[in-house]
């Protein structure tokens, strides 16, 4: 990137260009609607205290060669592409999870919260969306929180719950790491529905089985129709370490293709917590769900 004083120009890579062109974003510059084609750059100073800021611009072409001009500098070219991601971010991980009693938030109510190694410690969280029955006991309350993690985490308990008064604990492991669920491929949607705000949008949806809640990444809402959706959901699968097991088909405005996710790295497994001797294992069972099933193929092929 050519510089001069602070100020650099450069060309944005054609995935980003193409990113920003589905979402709209156009160049920066007042009153300009033209596809935002390059990044500009520069240092300013602030304050009293004489700090130096940095601000950059997503421009179009005219105004990045405008910029170039004003600041002689040169414009960069565009960086090299970024190489795959050997782990989908979205896949669940391994995970702590505590079921807890708290008097008064509601009254006789259970927390479910989890905790995760990584980056050197060990983060934990509540959360709040998970509710039991009120006045549930232990055993139903473990119920409810497998059906869950299983549901919205794809979470299951690797060996049970083990519980001591009115807390119980559990290493909880994602589906895809049981016998059950291995190896079995992901039915990947794509289609167009309203976001919050009602526009027209685009996303990629990938489900294991009806059992599970599908994992959710928009691809665009400007300019976009089902060939320009799946080639963005397919590049999205494969930079994210994910393999098409065939073809994709469609039926009308949706397209459907089957995919395995990427391997798994060994997890760090999170510390247990000093456990009394002899603590009893709760389980409901979905620690070991049924065989996947596979939605059938639509028709016509996406070309």
């Amino acid at each position: 990137m050519g510089s001069s004083w602070g100020h650099a120009a450069a060309r944005l890579d054609p995935e980003t260009i193409d990113e920003h062109d589905r979402w709209g974003r156009r160049c920066s510059a007042r009153r300009c609607v033209e596809p935002a084609t390059h990044v500009t750059s520069y240092r300013y100073v602030t304050g009293r205290a004489g700090r130096v800021s940095w601000a950059e611009r997503r421009v179009c072409d005219s105004h990045a060669a405008r910029f170039a001009q004003r600041y002689q500098v040169e414009i960069g070219a565009a960086p090299a592409q970024a190489g795959p991601r050997p782990v989908d971010g979205a896949l669940p991980a391994l995970y702590r999870g505590e079921l807890r009693r708290v008097q008064g938030h509601p009254a006789g109510g259970w927390w479910l919260s989890l905790a995760r190694a990584g980056r050197g410690g060990l983060a934990s969280w509540t959360v709040p969306e998970f509710t039991a029955a009120s006045g549930a006991g232990l055993d139903e309350a473990v119920h409810a929180a497998d059906v869950f993690l299983a549901r919205s985490r794809m979470l299951v308990a690797q060996e049970g719950w083990q519980h001591a008064g009115e807390r119980a604990t559990a290493t909880l492991v994602p589906v895809t790491d049981t016998p059950a669920w291995r190896g079995i491929s992901w039915a990947c949607t794509v289609a167009c529905s309203p976001d919050a705000l009602g526009k027209a949008t685009w996303y990629l949806e990938r489900q294991l089985a009806a059992e599970f809640a599908p994992l959710r990444e928009p691809l665009g809402n400007t300019g976009m129709d089902l060939h320009r959706a799946v080639r963005t959901a397919q590049r999205y699968l494969e930079r994210t370490g994910w393999t098409l097991a065939g073809e994709w088909t469609s039926s009308g405005q949706v397209a459907v293709v089957h995919a395995n996710p990427p391997a798994r790295p060994a997890a760090t497994r999170p510390a247990a917590a000093p456990a009394a001797a002899a603590t009893p294992t709760l389980s409901s069972g979905l620690g070991r769900p049924p065989a996947g099933r596979r939605p059938a193929p639509l028709h016509t092929p996406v070309r």
